[in-house]
């Protein structure tokens, strides 16, 4: 199943977009996605300019959800272009 990202207020044109991908290692050998963010090209990573989000998987493996990264100061998830990537790890996710 492949994870689509569309907000119809903000199109985006993601073919368009740098990707940067965190993976995880669940087993010998086996790795997957579990962050995906995206920018415009030439953006840094400590900029924050990233739309950030954490794969969810269910118990098979299969890709079923994303939750975006949350706003520091709401914990409310957003789905904007205000993250940096730098930080991916150290983000809070909702719901």
């Amino acid at each position: 199943m492949a994870l689509k990202i569309y907000d119809p207020h903000h199109p985006v044109d993601y073919s368009a977009m740098k990707m940067r991908v965190e993976y995880e290692t669940i087993g010998v050998g086996i790795i997957r996605p579990r962050y995906i963010g995206y920018a415009v090209p030439g953006t840094d990573e400590g900029t924050p300019l990233w739309q950030i989000f954490r794969v969810n998987y269910d118990s098979n493996g299969n890709a079923i959800s994303n939750d975006f990264a949350q706003r520091t100061l709401d914990s409310i998830e957003d789905n904007n272009f205000v993250h940096q990537w730098s930080n991916v790890l150290s983000l809070d996710y909702g719901p």
